[in-house]
């Protein structure tokens, strides 16, 4: 099975599939999670062909175990205990997909996809996305902000991702050909456009942190002052594109100190400022209620509502069924448990890749495109409820997936190897 090179022919090109497609076209990125889990069962269920793997990446596997062990246990305590308000478990149709990482990794541990497929998808992903939103916004809707495959917010969160990792790629292609550092760059630049035309405030915020991570990740190829000036020049395209109106950025900048100032005069009838804090109000306050195993799975929403009926929140959130925030909502739904649980989804990969970051050559790019991928969602976490999304659950699974098979891979698989 794992020498069969149109099988890993078709592994590769589902995975290009996915980091060019998904962000665009509805469902792909589901379909291809269905089809890489598919063809990642049988290696967890047969010893002849399962991949050995380390303690780290066992513990990886086990935090997203304990994850959706934890909602479940949250499920079934509050539904004995007669506090859930909706008890269908159709609320776990997007959390299992968390355990999907298991025979996703396993299958491309086993079969090495290797990573001139990794670089070349991701770089492919942020520049597409960048093309696409160029079109839609000169052209096909100016004026609007993109939204790709679903929602502007997690198509600039996803093409913001995808457009640093493409820079933690330089290593990668400058051992090709000085000429080929042309790849990673224009995609990086794609990627930062489709992220500022979406208007993704939520994206944007992370901006300092993965300016951080990549200075860092320059740090032996590149003197500090040129890494200053990288930043310098970094920092005057963003100013830039503020002053641009098409982009829309300042008009986006200014409504949202509008909506701070009208939240702060008690105009709390509209604004996503206002959404937000109401939201994440409402979750620490059911949080506080319920803090050993919290209100239980899908008991957010009608939560809410009692409280908009009792005055103790704004009623600009009843149509919300999330707060705008992963770790809160976490922890109203299962307590502490639960911010333990997606704490443990951030931290123990982003240990492993911390923790081995010292490493040289074609690793050290991977490693640095995961610190990129995970410290990422955890900045979308803070203001958006990012695992309600199934593209959001979908792109960290195969993505975190990658990157672990990746790094498990002691020498440079050569080039026939990695032939589509």
């Amino acid at each position: 099975m794992t020498e069969s090179s149109v099988f890993r022919t078709g592994i590769s090109i589902l995975i290009f599939i996915f980091l060019v497609l998904s962000n665009l076209i509805p469902h792909t990125s589901s379909v291809v999670l269905l089809l890489l889990t598919l063809a990642g069962l049988p290696f967890c269920f047969s010893s002849k062909h399962r991949p050995d793997i380390s303690s780290k990446e066992k513990a990886v596997m086990r935090a997203f175990v304990a994850f959706f062990a934890i909602y479940l246990l949250s499920f079934i305590l509050n539904g004995i205990l007669g506090n859930l308000e909706d008890p269908s478990l159709k609320y776990f149709e997007r959390r299992i997909r968390l355990l999907f990482i298991i025979p996703i990794f396993f299958l491309l541990k086993r079969i090495k996809i290797g990573q001139t497929v990794f670089w070349y998808s991701v770089c492919s992903g942020a520049a597409v996305a960048g093309i696409y939103a160029l079109v839609n916004k000169l052209w096909l809707f100016p004026g609007m902000r993109v939204s790709g495959s679903y929602h502007s917010i997690a198509f600039g969160d996803l093409a913001i991702v995808m457009a640093f990792m493409s820079l933690t790629s330089l290593g990668f292609f400058l051992k090709k050909n000085n000429t080929y550092i042309v790849i990673p760059i224009v995609a990086f630049l794609l990627g930062v456009i489709a992220c500022l035309l979406s208007g993704s405030k939520g994206a944007w915020i992370a901006f300092p942190a993965f300016a951080v991570i990549i200075f860092f990740y320059l740090g032996n190829r590149t003197r500090i002052w040129v890494r200053l000036l990288l930043c310098l020049t970094a920092c005057i395209l963003i100013f830039s594109a503020y002053h641009i109106p098409a982009t829309g950025i300042a008009d986006r900048i200014q409504a949202m100190k509008k909506e701070w100032s009208d939240y702060q005069a008690d105009n709390r009838s509209k604004g996503s400022i206002a959404c937000r804090i109401e939201g994440w109000k409402a979750a620490w306050k059911i949080f506080k209620q319920h803090p050993a195993m919290g209100a239980g799975v899908g008991s957010f929403q009608p939560i809410v509502k009692k409280m908009i009926e009792n005055g103790e929140i704004s009623k600009i959130i009843a149509r919300f069924s999330q707060p705008h925030s992963s770790y809160l909502y976490s922890m109203a739904e299962c307590g502490i448990p639960g911010l333990f649980a997606i704490l443990c989804v951030f931290i123990v990969p982003l240990w492993l890749m911390i923790s081995s970051a010292g490493k040289s050559g074609f690793q050290r790019d991977i490693l640095y495109g995961g610190i990129i991928l995970i410290v990422g969602f955890m900045h979308f976490g803070l203001t958006e409820s990012i695992f309600r999304r199934n593209i959001n659950i979908n792109f960290y699974v195969i993505m975190l997936a990658l990157v672990l098979s990746n790094l498990s891979v002691q020498k440079k698989i050569n080039e026939t190897d990695n032939k589509w």
